[in-house]
């Protein structure tokens, strides 16, 4: 989700948005482009940093922020976006993700074509999700030759990961996987 978000001056997140989230600092991680204005901010571990015109920022979790001068400030953001300003909806828990994709996989359809391919991706899907069961691994999401899927042990995740690699190069595929453990919000319904 991206948004155009413009700040008053003398705006500050502890003051204006505090009373609503609820939390003693913003926990959301945001990612933007400054376009004017500028904002000054300070980690909860007292690390401070500055945001001006032109700047690319990344603002983890756990910061308060304030609009500095006279003129707004005024960014795109392209992460930290989607619930900003509201308490948190759902649960935060802290998991392993195993993110995986075909290496591939474009010049590969085409190389055998649609039947073929959709044959081999079922085969894929199958395998992946035998494989799931057996690390107690959750499929969140599935998008063509990915899949998104949730641990509650990085083990299990890199172990997943591993036995995935080397079941789908036995139908003839290779993969690439990413594995990341933190917190994330389980959200009702989503």
């Amino acid at each position: 989700m991206v948004g155009r978000l413009v700040l008053e001056p003398g705006w500050r997140w502890s003051e204006h948005v505090r009373p609503i989230a609820g939390t003693t600092s913003c926990q959301f991680h945001h990612v933007g482009l400054a376009l004017s204005g500028a904002m000054d901010g300070r980690m909860d571990d007292g690390t401070e940093f500055e945001v001006r015109p032109g700047d690319v920022f990344d603002v983890p979790p756990g910061h308060d922020n304030w609009v500095i001068g006279d003129e707004p400030m005024t960014a795109v953001i392209w992460g930290g976006w989607r619930g900003w300003g509201k308490p948190p909806v759902g649960e935060r828990i802290l998991t392993t993700m195993l993110i995986t994709d075909i290496a591939g996989s474009t010049d590969r359809a085409a190389a055998v074509g649609d039947v073929a391919w959709d044959q081999l991706l079922d085969r894929h899907h199958a395998l992946v999700r035998e494989i799931l069961e057996r690390y107690r691994g959750t499929e969140i999401d599935t998008a063509g030759d990915g899949f998104l899927t949730m641990f509650d042990g990085a083990a299990r995740a890199v172990q997943a990961a591993l036995e995935i690699r080397d079941a789908v190069r036995g139908i003839g595929l290779d993969i690439r996987a990413g594995v990341h453990t933190g917190e994330v919000e389980v959200v009702p319904g989503a």
